[in-house]
């Protein structure tokens, strides 16, 4: 059954090739006009022939929102009041409210470090406070 069917391939349109073709005349185009003429299919998008575009009518959009990640310095003085652990995660600081996961943390010394000897990872250390935190270790 299926080997006596043939595919069948539709013809191309003929366009202006007279009246009785269904396309004669205007060939589909319409009457006159800007689209109705030769070569002008590349109208830019967004064009409303000459009116100022809807694009430049509306308002700017204000302001400016930067995708870096902000950069936030704790003293160390903050992490001597508020953290009792030996190790120091980014985690902790999220926890207290000192950071949100999209920032780059870095502690800087006023005072040396009393009981915070290592930092996990995503918090960095000034030269300062990597001193200060030998200090503590030749100590103990």
């Amino acid at each position: 059954m299926q080997e006596n069917l043939k595919k069948i391939k539709k013809t191309k349109k003929r366009i202006g090739r007279g009246m009785g073709s269904g396309t004669g005349k205007t060939s589909g185009r319409g009457h006159k006009g800007q689209l109705s003429r030769t070569s002008s299919g590349n109208i830019p998008r967004g064009f409303e022939g000459g009116q100022t575009p809807l694009k430049m009518r509306l308002p700017k959009k204000r302001g400016f929102r930067s995708i870096r990640n902000k950069n936030i310095a704790i003293k160390s003085s903050v992490i001597n009041a508020g953290f009792k652990t030996a190790k120091l995660e980014l985690k902790d600081l999220i926890k207290k409210g000192f950071a949100t996961k999209k920032n780059n943390v870095k502690i800087i010394l006023d005072e040396p470090l009393k009981i915070v000897k290592e930092f996990g990872e995503g918090v960095k250390a000034s030269k300062g406070v990597l001193a200060s935190i030998k200090k503590l270790k030749v100590k103990s």
